[in-house]
């Protein structure tokens, strides 16, 4: 199994859904904050079609190491992925995440990055984290374009997804990344 097979079953699945799109903005975050996420509520199930971040870092030196996530309901990491290269002071980024979406990833000006197609049940969450946020640092046009479906549609015995099959799916998917990446 590979990313694409997994990602075809997710839009597959989400493709049969009723529901409709809309975009979560998350405003009045406070310098400093280095994790922002959208939780899915208990009457949805929903995959992010798009999600953005613009990230303003200060003048102290260091690296910022951006990611974005998605976590199970009990919170463990199912998927996670750089956002962009290591962003240094004094720099301007605009990060996108979307399905479908070519990697191309920077320190400043835009990144972008391929997200899953994963239908994300309720009390799961998908964000991003930034390692090494100064209280400074400032992050604005933070959007989760999210395509949602009624949990009492997604959870009906004709559309079950079985959580445990998408754990494993993403599990099996992320070791064979880590074996590719490690050469094995």
């Amino acid at each position: 199994m590979n990313y694409s097979d997994v990602a075809e079953l997710g839009l597959g699945f989400a493709s049969i859904m009723q529901g409709w799109q809309e975009p979560v903005k998350i405003t009045g975050i406070a310098n400093g904050t280095n994790d922002v996420s959208r939780t899915v509520p208990g009457e949805t199930w929903e995959y992010c079609q798009l999600a953005t971040f613009n990230l303003v870092t200060d003048a102290v030196v260091g690296n910022r190491d951006t990611h974005w996530y998605i976590n199970d309901g009990d919170g463990d990491t199912i998927y996670e992925t750089a956002a962009s290269n290591a962003v240094a002071a004094s720099a301007n980024l605009l990060a996108y995440a979307g399905i479908g979406l070519q990697y191309n990833t920077a320190a400043s000006g835009v990144s972008k990055v391929d997200l899953p197609g994963i239908i994300l049940p309720s009390g799961w969450t998908i964000g991003f984290h930034i390692v090494g946020m100064d209280a400074g640092d400032a992050l604005s046009a933070v959007v989760f374009v999210m395509r949602r479906i009624p949990s009492d549609i997604a959870s009906g015995d004709r559309y079950h997804a079985n959580v445990d099959y998408w754990r494993a799916a993403w599990q099996k998917l992320a070791a064979s990344q880590m074996q590719s990446t490690i050469g094995g």
